[in-house]
């Protein structure tokens, strides 16, 4: 029996399926327990106006803290920073002061934090550092811990909104779009009916190869489409890998309080 001839044995196959998706599951589990540290923030786009310097009425008039009438339009601007990896961020890992710059505003005139987690322990806190800089501090900064923020501001709808900052560990900070973001639910199930089709067009090949070996069928025809059913079975398990990776980025882009 020659070496192809015993490579076309079904339990053959079926060893080679099995060690495919062991390797794709080998690969998915390594991803989950790599240590990594991530920084991530979501920010709600375009800012929401809250004041029409333009269009409102002259009745209204909107001043800040010192008495002096606001001008320009006013927008409101909602974000969410979180930690997405499986370390902690410690403050002796903070190598320069992170901040929260709005570039394209003329003035930040409030902001605060709306929510967080265990506020009690995280203790989140911003403080202006200047027209269009907040600084960012905690006492702790776990895995999964996170706070949203408002920032109320004069200026353009889309203030430039960026994460400034170094942190050991830390190469960028990543921004999380909810518009790129894919129910992982529909994720799995696809995964899942990926495995499915494997399974299925794996069996099927061996049964239409048997056949042909079968009688002796020795149509070049027929030897091409097998080819080509080889090389989409390839292609399928090729696929349902890389679905399972992006599957676990997704996961750690679930934006909190979202």
């Amino acid at each position: 029996m020659t070496f192809i001839e015993d490579f076309k044995k079904p339990i053959n196959y079926i060893s080679i399926l099995l060690a495919i998706l062991g390797i794709a599951s080998g690969f998915f589990f390594y991803l989950n327990s790599k240590k990594n540290k991530v920084i991530s923030y979501n920010i709600t786009e375009p800012s929401s106006l809250i004041y029409d310097s333009k269009n409102s009425s002259s009745a209204i008039k909107v001043i800040e803290k010192d008495s002096i009438p606001i001008k320009d339009n006013v927008y409101i601007l909602t974000g969410t920073i979180w930690n997405s990896g499986n370390l902690p961020v410690t403050n002796e890992d903070v190598r320069q002061n992170i901040s929260l710059n709005l570039s394209g505003t003329q003035k930040i005139l409030d902001f605060k934090i709306i929510k967080q987690t265990d506020p009690d322990i995280a203790k989140f806190n911003l403080t202006k550092i200047n027209n269009k800089s907040l600084g960012l501090s905690w006492k702790y900064f776990d895995p999964d811990y996170a706070f949203k923020f408002q920032i109320i501001y004069t200026g353009n709808e889309n203030p430039g909104f960026k994460l400034n900052g170094k942190v050991l560990g830390i190469k960028v900070f990543k921004k999380v779009n909810a518009a790129e973001k894919i129910d992982y639910r529909v994720m799995m199930i696809t995964a899942i009916l990926g495995l499915v089709i494997i399974y299925f067009s794996a069996t099927t090949y061996i049964k239409a190869d048997n056949l042909i070996r079968s009688r002796n069928i020795e149509n070049k025809r027929v030897r091409y489409l097998m080819r080509l059913m080889v090389a989409l079975l390839i292609i399928l398990v090729i696929l349902t890998i890389v679905l399972i990776v992006k599957f676990y980025n997704n996961l750690n882009n679930t934006i909190p309080f979202s």
